[in-house]
């Protein structure tokens, strides 16, 4: 500070709107010279925090400490905080922060058949950021493959879901059943059974994503699904000698 600060003086600092953390009184930890009381007064809706000097901070002297917060459940711009008490005016602190995306860290999908018409047993495997509980719904997008009458999830984890899944003309809903967790550790593989494409065509990208209360932004699986048909050209160039006006 530009300015001394007095023995038990309230410095705020404000602008924190996008953790997920509630009221709360906060651990101050990590701090230089113990210049700070060791909690602070934490309000989510305001994203602030006020902390109290527990010594004299002498002017132009730097002093700092470490607290906790949760993340965005869903990707937000960063925000800039400001600190200020009374005796000093408020000034923006750098870098922007927790402007955070949570998501699924791996995700992955394979087919049994390319065969037009025939049965396709596809098999999904996912880890989540975070441990996924009752009542979380984990949206699966699969373009192109209409609307199944209800199906049935198998697999390894199925019982996670409860051994069903709704859909909902190219989306596939999972609901976690009660008493079960997707682990952010070992995440969940399960199998459903569709019917391919009636027509050739190629394969199709695959997203996860979840619903609230632990939301996490679409993620592309690794691989593609639905490419009834068989073989299908991967890259397709062409190229030519001369571009001259009137020439072969």
């Amino acid at each position: 500070p530009t300015r001394a600060l007095p023995i038990s003086h309230p410095v705020t600092i404000t602008g924190l709107t996008s953790s997920r953390t509630a009221d709360a009184t906060l651990a101050l930890v990590n701090h230089t010279n113990l210049k700070f009381a060791y909690t602070g007064s934490w309000t989510k809706n305001t994203g602030t925090l006020v902390v109290t000097t527990s010594t004299v901070i002498a002017s132009d002297s730097a002093t700092s400490f470490s607290f906790h917060l949760k993340n965005p459940g869903v990707g937000v711009q960063a925000v800039t905080a400001h600190v200020s008490s009374a005796a000093v005016p408020a000034k923006a602190m750098a870098p922007s922060l927790l402007g955070g995306t949570s998501f699924f860290t791996s995700a992955s999908v394979s087919e049994s058949s390319t065969t037009i018409d025939a049965n396709n047993t596809i098999t999904l495997t996912f880890k989540p950021m975070f441990d996924l509980v009752a009542p979380q719904k984990i949206r699966v997008s699969i373009r192109g493959l209409g609307r199944p009458s209800g199906t049935v999830v198998t697999g390894t984890n199925s019982a996670y879901f409860g051994g069903i899944a709704e859909w909902f003309w190219d989306e596939m809903v999972l609901t976690v059943a009660t008493g079960q967790t997707v682990t952010a550790a070992s995440g969940a593989s399960i199998t459903i059974t569709v019917r391919n494409p009636s027509a050739t065509r190629a394969p199709t990208a695959v997203t996860v994503q979840s619903d609230g209360p632990q939301e996490m932004a679409p993620f592309t699986m690794t691989g593609a699904v639905l490419g009834a048909g068989g073989g299908h050209f991967t890259t397709a160039t062409l190229h030519e000698s001369l571009s001259t006006m009137g020439t072969e």
